[in-house]
């Protein structure tokens, strides 16, 4: 029995990196490809602790992960286990061998994900369990002072500069309306590093080709670039962390600073490594977590809204699929928050701005019809997936959520 157990441990190890304990019921999940979600019913009706198939929710997978793509969002307000729903969604991702990435803006809610959950409520299939993770913050707030303290834990990345090869890129950092364009040409010529861009810039305008002033105003944006940090590290390689059964974790500290360019350059480094899985015929599900983004996927931010727009529209081909978690929906770009066909509701006060809801949607969200037990934590919540309206209560969480 030991021998089983051993080889089971390390195929869970490299196939979905999580841990084991005596047994691995969630096979049951596995073999009907779904993610699970909750119940139909309050936890206390199950007092034997079994749910019956017809008492699950669930949100089922095609095996092909380019076909029928998941672009979902959840719209809760803070208080009503939100996050905990996001993170049994990432476990059940896992499960299904999806390669996943979280990007947090603030809080470090996922730091004890490599824990098992100490919840009650769970399917009788589920058992609390951590997930590998690994942790990692952008180059340019190594400095910030809240990071100080907890910087050995996280690995720091930049995003390549050999990808900056459009106006917009360098106007994100700040470029001069002079610069943009010369270091986007030259980064396109093969340039790709601050130093040899220095040396190009000098070069050319030895030769007469560049204007003294366009010259100076791009020295100087170079060498800002280097005190922050902006390209001093690699970026993120994301097949190694993937093949080692992590889920790549991003936090930003509630630093706005370049969050926006950051995602950008984050949906343009997974969509090459869709686009070079096609060439293989080889295409991963990819998913990008976003929990709490209206911070920085707002009405006035281009470049994160156009990198979230991007993978709701590419998905199919490339295998890419996005989540996000909103507190409210009035303070997301609309035709963002449209884009994501499958929805979870809970306990919100407007969905006006919710467009394509089905009429039974509307009626339960109008006449505040969800069950709430603030005492005892359970809300009720809605999922809208393929034209169909469920209710359900959530599963406990079953990686640890905080200590």
């Amino acid at each position: 029995m030991k021998n089983i157990i051993d080889l089971t441990q390390q195929m869970l190890d490299r196939n979905y990196g999580l841990e084991i304990k005596q047994e691995f019921p969630e096979q049951y999940f596995i073999d009907r490809n779904c993610l699970f979600l909750g119940t139909r019913k309050l936890p206390d009706e199950y007092k034997d602790g079994i749910i019956p198939p017809e008492d699950e929710v669930n949100i089922y997978f095609p095996e092909d992960p380019t076909s029928n793509p998941l672009n979902m969002a959840i719209i809760e307000p803070t208080g009503t286990k939100k996050t905990r729903l996001l993170k049994n969604i990432v476990y059940g991702l896992k499960l299904l061998q999806s390669n996943v990435v979280v990007v947090q803006y603030k809080s470090r809610q996922w730091e004890y994900i490599n824990e098992a959950g100490d919840g009650e409520f769970y399917h009788q299939y589920i058992h609390p369990r951590g997930v590998k993770r690994s942790d990692y913050i952008p180059s340019y707030i190594v400095d910030f002072e809240p990071v100080q303290d907890v910087i050995d834990e996280y690995k720091v990345y930049s995003p390549s500069i050999h990808t900056f090869k459009k106006d917009l890129d360098w106007k994100y950092l700040k470029a001069s309306e002079v610069a943009t364009s010369t270091l986007a040409g030259l980064v396109k010529r093969g340039v790709i590093e601050l130093d040899k861009l220095k040396n190009q810039l000098n070069f050319e305008f030895k030769k007469k080709r560049l204007a003294s002033s366009t010259k100076v105003s791009a020295l100087r944006h170079l060498e800002n670039l280097q005190n922050k940090n902006i390209f001093g590290y690699a970026d993120i390689p994301f097949e190694v962390e993937w093949n080692e059964g992590n889920i790549i974790i991003i936090s930003f500290f509630g630093q706005e600073d370049n969050i926006e360019l950051n995602v950008f350059k984050l949906v343009e480094a997974l969509t090459k490594i869709g686009i070079n899985e096609r060439t293989r015929n080889q295409v991963t599900r990819k998913v990008v977590v976003f929990d709490d983004p209206q911070n920085y996927i707002r009405a006035n931010n281009f470049y994160s809204s156009l990198a979230v727009n991007n993978i709701q529209n590419m998905s199919r081909e490339y295998g890419m699929n996005c989540i996000a978690a909103f507190q409210d929906p009035t303070e997301v770009k609309s035709t963002i928050l449209n884009g994501f066909t499958t929805k979870i509701i809970g306990q919100i006060d407007s969905y006006d701005t919710i467009k394509g809801l089905p009429f039974e949607a509307k009626e339960i969200l109008k006449n505040k019809d969800l069950y709430a037990d603030r005492d005892n934590f359970i809300f009720e919540k809605l999922l809208i997936h393929n034209g169909k309206v469920e209710r359900f209560f959530q599963y406990d969480c079953i990686v640890k959520h905080q200590r």
